[in-house]
């Protein structure tokens, strides 16, 4: 059996990348799957806390060969010279959470 790709679904597999999202110890979160190449931080961010089912929206911080992508998946790919026919393995590893408290004094408590 043949698989038949049109214009639209070609055009849309040459602006994805293959990626397998995974932990600092290299744990696969899921199947690899497509990934725009215009994805930057904030949507991966958005991607990953879907598939861990978070509740409160986690910051995360991903690597690709232990470099950090600050930028979007296509122009990190096309500036370090890496293959978009290959599976790219994604690191995510969690930010840490400050919360801020309000702070409350008591003048009756210093004695």
């Amino acid at each position: 059996m043949e698989l038949e790709v049109g214009v639209e679904g070609q055009r849309e597999l040459n602006n994805s990348v293959m990626s397998q999202l995974t932990d600092p110890e290299g744990n696969s979160l899921g199947a690899p799957m497509y990934l725009p190449q215009n994805a930057g931080p904030k949507e991966l961010q958005q991607i990953v806390n879907k598939l861990l089912n978070n509740g409160d929206k986690l910051s995360y911080a991903f690597y690709i060969s232990n470099q950090e992508l600050v930028v979007q998946l296509g122009s990190y790919l096309q500036k370090n010279k890496f293959s978009v026919e290959k599976v790219r393995t994604i690191v995510y590893q969690p930010q840490a959470v400050f919360r801020i408290r309000p702070v409350s004094r008591r003048s009756s408590t210093i004695v």
